[in-house]
């Protein structure tokens, strides 16, 4: 393959992805300000436990009104927060249990800091096992 060939090709690779990029910055869905109320269910099949809750806040994404309420601790990673412990139910990664989201009864794309909230939102955390 010539140089300018190659040249050319990172030319268009670059603008594909810039333009991905665009569009998904156009169509991600965008926080909502102001006071909200979300409807929390937890689910925890290995526990025997479902509970719901109503979760009052200000925050604009889904990682801190669960943190900050309580209902969630998170820890860091390379992706950004995950959580780990639900109401004092924690994940156990040696036996591949994680905790999932959905949100409207759809599964999280993702992470919890990355979910735009609304007011009458339905959340799920559910503690799954199995990667």
């Amino acid at each position: 393959m010539s140089k300018k060939m190659k040249i050319i090709l990172g030319i268009v690779f670059v603008a594909i992805v810039g333009g991905l990029f665009g569009v998904y910055q156009l169509v991600k869905p965008q926080p909502v300000e102001g006071a909200k109320s979300l409807s929390i269910t937890v689910v925890s099949d290995r526990d025997t436990y479902k509970k719901d809750f109503i979760v009052h806040t200000d925050e604009e994404f889904l990682g801190n009104a669960l943190v900050n309420d309580g209902i969630v601790d998170a820890k860091e990673s390379d992706f950004g927060r995950y959580i780990t412990t639900v109401k004092g139910m924690k994940d156990d990664q040696a036996n591949e249990y994680w905790w999932g989201i959905e949100v409207n009864h759809e599964m999280a794309a993702t992470g919890m800091d990355d979910i735009a909230i609304k007011d009458g939102d339905l959340v799920t955390l559910t503690l799954n096992q199995g990667y």
